[in-house]
């Protein structure tokens, strides 16, 4: 059988060298996800280099994505942080793309860094404060993440220092996961959760109604990779097995996972990070902070921090949406859905989002 070389060949971006929307004069594309694309272009009009996301949602003619697109992005641009990446214009093309035009950064995401292997304690905390401090100011404009991952994480190098943190795409996930006919965590419209498998709440699985404590959680399981080089909840083959881990196992203490030596108030700050229920966590990103700038504020970690949630049980509320019978349905369903999936009865099919960073 004759053998010759791979065909590497790749077609050309249509957008490559073309002018966006009249204003932006795109160079090259510089990342691809989920949603759509980013590409470094040029701003015509302020002869500056942006970095631009072209968005693809299903449903560009719907007028109501249309308005929840810019209401999402007007609060977004408010958000004013130094970890934060600044908003310069969004808007629709005339070809009905959405766009974001963002500040453009030199730097690496958070997962090139740990793919190296667990970050340093010295290194992993004062990056870690960073990013709480981008969440909190995400939070006061009640802007909740939902996608939180070390893709969405660039590591600047700023007048000689490093490790300088931002976050990225503050309000996209909220725009893919709401509608007007109430809040839905969980899918959008053409059934696609918000969220990566790994990193996703309890009660974001559940199409819970979210508040600022589901990015905490996302946070806790950022930190413990950061720390011991692995997921508290891991199963590349099965994703519908994470998710169940997440509302029905305990994870390791990063202490006994982690090959480098984890201070006990960190191990504890991370257990309480992960509760299943979101009363169980830290209030708030500022009083993480606080804890990651002085340790010895830290508290005993709550006795009831990681319970799992139990079928049957009747769970307290958790403010907002609640953590009620809706999440107790939830485990029960997964789990008949992975037996089935593992004697081979169904096919379960989920595709999960993944965001451009």
């Amino acid at each position: 059988m004759p053998t010759g070389p791979t065909n590497t060949y790749k077609p050309a971006d249509p957008l490559v060298g073309k002018l966006f929307d009249d204003r932006y004069e795109v160079v090259e594309k510089i990342g691809e996800g989920g949603m759509g694309a980013v590409y470094k272009a040029r701003q015509l009009a302020m002869d500056r280099m942006v970095a631009l996301k072209v968005i693809h949602p299903d449903q560009t003619n719907d007028e109501t994505v249309v308005k929840r697109f810019y209401r999402e992005m007007k609060t977004t641009s408010r958000i004013s942080h130094p970890n934060t990446v600044s908003v310069y214009d969004f808007g629709k093309s005339d070809d009905g793309e959405f766009f974001l035009a963002m500040e453009l950064l030199d730097g690496q995401p958070l997962s090139d860094l740990m793919e190296k292997g667990p970050v340093p304690v010295d290194q992993a905390v004062p990056i870690a404060t960073q990013i709480l401090k981008a969440l909190s100011a995400a939070h006061a404009e009640h802007v909740i993440h939902r996608d939180l991952k070390p893709e969405n994480i660039m590591l600047l190098d700023v007048y000689g220092e490093a490790d300088q943190v931002r976050v990225l795409d503050f309000g996209i996930a909220t725009f893919a996961a709401s509608s007007e006919e109430g809040p839905s965590a969980r899918v959008t419209a053409s059934g696609i959760m918000v969220g990566t498998p790994s990193y996703v709440s309890p009660e974001q699985i559940g199409g819970e109604e979210l508040d600022a404590r589901a990015d905490l959680y996302s946070f806790g399981v950022l930190l413990y990779e950061m720390l011991t080089g692995r997921l508290p909840f891991h199963d590349p083959d099965r994703p519908l097995r994470v998710l169940q881990m997440h509302m029905t196992e305990m994870p390791k203490r990063p202490g006994k996972v982690a090959e480098q030596e984890v201070p006990p108030w960190l191990d504890d700050l991370v257990m309480h990070l992960l509760a299943k229920y979101p009363d169980d966590r830290p209030a708030s990103a500022d009083e993480v902070v606080s804890v990651l700038e002085d340790p010895t504020s830290a508290k005993p970690l709550p006795k009831s921090t990681n319970r799992p949630i139990q079928r049957g049980a009747t769970p307290p509320d958790a403010g907002g949406g609640g953590m009620g019978s809706k999440l107790m349905l939830v485990v029960a369903v997964m789990g008949v859905f992975v037996v089935l999936a593992l004697m081979g009865g169904v096919a379960i099919g989920y595709v999960f989002s993944q965001m451009g960073g």
